[in-house]
């Protein structure tokens, strides 16, 4: 059970983050709040006197079959045996992954397969075909509180961003961790969807944005347009105003990579992260490449 220490979400020692504090109303605008989740983890700790864990295992994972899943910090050895390790910059994470007391925010393990039941189980709830995890009412709160997102076409509701609407509307959540990125979207209206789980870290973000694309072009999805890049003959020596040091923001924060040219290619020479800055470029594609598991989810045919 995560309990109150004096440091905890007060930013003091042990803690590694700086103070948690509401200044804004809940409700009225998104922010990708960590520390936000954190505060549920112990509202819900506080009023039901059981350990996150075990309360997620009764509430969530037990009741939907999620046999490959667990909020414990560390794995349990059970679990562990069989877990992938994380990478960043092509180095396995110490201990397979790091370990959380954000358990709400950033401690879940699991697969593809569990989270594509997750995801199944939400959409026949939000469409009422199967009230055996939560009510419609209940999860169409998730929709009916959004508020405008991270871009013009998405909007966050209570805990899922969503984009599209009427029969293009679709649910999604992205996770990133040290050594590993995750996604998984599901559509309403076709029931179909995606849980993608990469064990790269920064890398593993561009790998797995390639894998969404692939399969929503494969199945006609709306927001999977690309734009098809036509080849022309540059002059090499043009090619050196794209290097230098960019802003590069994502879920863990900002970083500025140093961007050198090889000839026809592009590296990354990492970068020192930092709290604010304003990116003067749009850095080149770049990415280390990782492992990939996923799973495509099709509607079931009674």
């Amino acid at each position: 059970m995560l309990r109150r220490r004096p440091g905890g979400l007060d930013g003091k020692a042990p803690a590694n983050t700086v103070p948690v504090r509401v200044d804004t109303l809940p409700g009225k605008r998104f922010r990708y709040s960590g520390g936000g989740t954190t505060i549920m983890q112990q509202i819900m700790i506080d009023v039901t006197g059981a350990p996150f864990p075990a309360l997620l295992q009764q509430q969530v994972l037990g009741p939907l079959g999620m046999t490959r899943s667990s909020f414990e910090q560390p794995l349990p050895t059970a679990l562990a045996a069989d877990a992938a390790y994380g990478h960043e910059k092509d180095v396995a994470v110490a201990g397979r992954g790091n370990v959380y007391p954000e358990l709400g925010a950033a401690g879940l393990w699991s697969t593809p397969t569990d989270l594509a039941t997750w995801a199944i189980a939400m959409r026949d709830a939000l469409t009422g075909q199967s009230t055996k995890f939560l009510s419609q009412a209940t999860a169409s709160q998730i929709i009916s509180s959004a508020v405008p997102g991270r871009s013009a076409q998405e909007r966050a509701g209570l805990g899922l961003f969503l984009n599209g609407g009427g029969e293009s509307l679709s649910f999604s959540h992205g996770g990133q961790n040290e050594g590993f990125v995750t996604e998984v979207r599901m559509s309403l209206n076709s029931g179909q969807g995606v849980a993608i789980m990469v064990n790269t870290g920064e890398g593993g973000v561009g790998l797995l944005r390639e894998i969404l694309l692939a399969i929503g072009a494969e199945f006609g999805w709306p927001d999977s347009d690309t734009t098809k890049i036509k080849a022309v003959t540059v002059d090499l020596n043009a090619l050196d105003q794209f290097t230098g040091t960019y802003a590069v923001y994502n879920f863990a924060g900002r970083f500025f990579p140093r961007i050198v040219r090889e000839g026809r290619a592009f590296l990354s020479r990492g970068g020192a992260r930092a709290r604010s800055s304003t990116p003067s470029r749009r850095p080149p594609s770049s990415a280390t490449m990782g492992s990939a598991t996923c799973l495509a989810v099709t509607p079931r045919v009674a």
